[in-house]
């Protein structure tokens, strides 16, 4: 008597609603009932409006209220998976197939899927909706052959309205959400850009784990740090070439890392772009680097079908900053300084302050007045050796260099200064005659490298003791750190 009481009163509801033209979502109309391929031609009334506080639900999929593919928020009950290519063969209950285990290395074929519906207990695929499983957490996290406890658990999902298996499904899925547990990065999450001892910062670089959970984050066009071991190479065959198997040219243009060195299962695909990062990295024309540690600057976003790290600006190979060597050819002087012996045939000279220049093999000349905690005022020098230019005319010179951390680039650049002399030997250089180089570019992203520019000598230093310094100064309120590489005169 009970059921037949509901039964009326939801009659009666959804009589009034089509009476009234009661609209949710922007659609006007009757609520379908739960199956594909309803070819009534009825408008339907949505029950969400697909955002997390009103997720769309299964019928409303199925009806593609959205002329749009979202991304948007929807929910349901996970009933199932299909383990082939026909939604008639969903297996909605356990032993769920499968063709290996994800801690095996091999790649799995029976996990990519899920099907849901607006109850726990539905067993008729044509009332479920399939969801497509991207590679990462969202897989891992859901797929059932390995995490059977999730049949019949409501779930929260955030991807796209697409057909899928010639059906409305939803695709690209960027996160989901189980009893409370995430899985992905939550879309309602700010990825900022990480300071100094941050998680994605330089020092703190992202594990592959954590790039993977961040590729759903609003602004991905930050660029973090990540790190992870080479295992790897995606090629145009559109599938993963894991280990020593063999690779073809297509192969150079990225790599996959993971947090092992033999985890050929959970990895990223690395964009490698042209230039030196493409040239010192590239599995094809580096075997060697099977295994590496590698360290990369770039943004979180979806690679080749895969969780991704694109538009790399910088990049180390087990601590050894990936650098073009300078071509010497027709060089008047040219030192990379990420070499002891580099580094020693510069002058490093202290005119205030405990701290100095130093040697870093992977930054080169490095100077900062910044020590535990506490800013220490400092005036130091670092100067190359006598150049002779006798003869010479239109000389330039140029450096790389960047600053940091994050919070010290309001530090005015005028404490970053060039000079240039004709009459320094040794000692004190505040003893000899200095003119200041103007034009110096200066990067404006916190550990950025860029190029000083192609910057003139000026005739009147055209001699056979042209010399070329960096001067550092801080005060004790503010400092930051500087890097310079490559200094090269033509």
């Amino acid at each position: 008597m009970k059921n037949l009481f509901k039964l009326f009163a939801a009659a009666c509801i959804l009589a009034f609603a089509a009476c009234s033209g009661e609209t949710s979502g922007g659609v006007t109309g009757p609520t379908v009932t739960p199956g594909h391929g309803d070819t009534g031609g009825n408008t339907t009334t949505t029950n969400g409006d697909g955002t997390r506080n009103n997720p769309f639900t299964v019928s409303d999929v199925m009806a593609k209220a959205s002329a749009a593919a979202g991304p948007y928020w929807v929910k349901g009950y996970i009933v199932g998976q299909v383990p082939g290519m026909a939604l008639a063969e969903t297996e909605f209950a356990e032993p769920f197939t499968t063709a290996t285990n994800q801690e095996t290395g091999a790649v799995l074929t029976y996990n990519t899927n899920i099907m849901i519906a607006e109850a726990a207990d539905v067993t008729d695929y044509n009332k479920c909706v399939p969801v497509q499983l991207p590679s990462g957490p969202v897989r891992m996290g859901l797929n059932l052959p390995e995490n059977g406890q999730m049949l019949g658990q409501a779930v929260l999902l955030y991807g796209n309205l697409e057909k899928y298996f010639k059906v409305d499904g939803v695709k690209s899925v960027l996160f989901a959400e189980v009893n409370g547990e995430k899985f992905g990065m939550d879309p309602d999450e700010q990825l900022t850009e990480p300071s100094d001892g941050e998680p994605g910062s330089m020092d703190m670089p992202f594990s592959v784990a954590q790039a993977i959970q961040h590729q759903g984050a609003k602004d991905n066009k930050i660029k973090v740090w990540v790190e992870g071991y080479i295992v790897g190479a995606y090629g145009n065959s559109k599938a993963p070439v894991y280990g020593e198997a063999a690779l073809t040219a297509d192969n150079q243009y990225n790599v996959l890392i993971a947090d092992a060195a033999d985890d050929y299962t959970t990895s990223v695909c690395v964009q490698l772009p042209a230039g030196v990062i493409r040239d010192g990295v590239n599995l094809v024309a580096h075997g060697e680097n099977l295994g590496k540690k590698l360290k990369i600057h770039g943004t979180l976003e979806p690679y080749n079908t895969m969780p991704g790290v694109k538009n790399g600006d910088e990049a180390y190979l087990d601590g050894k900053i990936v650098d073009g060597a300078i071509d010497v050819t027709g060089k008047i002087f040219a030192e990379t300084l990420l070499t002891q012996e580099s580094f020693d045939k510069f002058t490093a000279y202290s005119v205030k302050g405990d701290q100095v220049w130093t040697f870093d093999e992977q930054y080169g000349a490095k100077m900062s007045g910044y020590v535990n905690g506490a800013t220490l005022e400092n005036e130091d020098w670092f100067i190359t050796p006598a150049i002779d230019l006798t003869g010479k005319s239109a000389v330039t010179f140029s450096f790389e260099h960047a600053r940091g951390p994050k919070g010290s680039m309001a530090v005015d650049v005028s404490n970053y200064v060039v000079l240039i002399s004709n009459d320094y030997v040794s000692g004190d250089p505040n003893a000899a005659t200095w003119e200041v180089v103007e034009g110096v570019n200066h990067g404006t992203t916190a550990w950025g490298y860029v190029s000083s520019g192609k910057l003139p000598i000026p005739d009147a230093f055209l001699t056979a003791n042209c010399r070329i310094a960096l001067k550092y100064t801080c005060d004790n309120t503010e400092s930051a750190t500087w890097e310079a590489r490559n200094f090269v005169v033509e």
